[in-house]
């Protein structure tokens, strides 16, 4: 395969490419073919051509689940996957199924050299789909339709992706929910968390004014939401 290898590292592709279909159909099933499918693919995915790459990762690892390249062809495979990711407020099929591939990958080959960059797609993921969540729960808030911006916030920014930078967004956009339907309690609940968790942040000023109101509006109603330390340097 030395032939093929080559061109690749030079980046000779649109030759590659021709050349690995020309040589695959009359090869199939030699020792060569996983290697030939996989540069295929690559060099598929190198000319922005996602959807044929996909293809061809997705055969490599259909033929040959336990081959010599399939840790490179599941890697691959969620590249091109996620290379045909659309814009956060639109549908994330294509993502989701990226991430699968790569939790898949680091679970199957931890000590594989391409772990580290899977490890690093995974969180830029589960960041887009905590972002996907929120622009949810927030358009809901605009349109003051509270119960469903609460269920985007909470069962899905924060359940699911709580470690990703939108959790101090969904936190306070949960905050403002309650804020406008007067549940102090649950206010003062949600700027507390945020406070602990986020103390830095610029969402914390706003989180501190609104418990103070939280306070205020709780006294008057007999509730005292529990106290914390909300000390936040301006």
């Amino acid at each position: 395969m030395e032939w093929a290898r080559k061109p690749y590292e030079e980046e000779d592709y649109n030759h590659l490419v021709l050349a690995l279909r020309q040589f695959l159909p009359g090869h199939a099933g030699t020792r060569h073919t996983e290697e030939a499918t996989l540069l295929l693919g690559k060099s598929l995915y190198q000319q922005d051509l996602y959807v044929e790459a996909e293809e061809q990762f997705r055969g490599l690892l259909r033929d040959f689940p336990g081959g010599e390249f399939a840790p490179d062809a599941m890697y691959h495979l969620g590249l091109a996957l996620l290379a045909q990711s659309r814009p956060a407020p639109l549908d994330q099929k294509e993502t989701r199924e990226a991430l699968a591939q790569f939790q898949s990958f680091v679970s199957r080959y931890p000590d594989h050299s391409l772990f580290a960059s899977a490890e690093k797609h995974i969180l830029a993921i589960r960041t887009k789909l905590a972002e996907k969540e929120y622009l949810n729960g927030k358009l809901y808030l605009r349109r003051s339709i509270h119960r469903s911006a609460g269920f985007y916030f909470k069962e899905k920014v924060l359940k699911e992706f709580g470690d990703t930078k939108f959790a101090v967004l969904a936190l306070l956009g949960l905050a403002e929910s309650y804020n406008k339907t007067h549940e102090w309690q649950k206010l003062a609940d949600t700027c507390q968390e945020l406070l602990a968790r986020f103390p830095e942040s610029h969402e914390a000023y706003r989180a501190k004014d609104l418990l103070e109101k939280a306070r205020k509006e709780g006294a008057a109603m007999d509730i005292i939401p529990r106290p914390v330390d909300t000390t936040v340097s301006r």
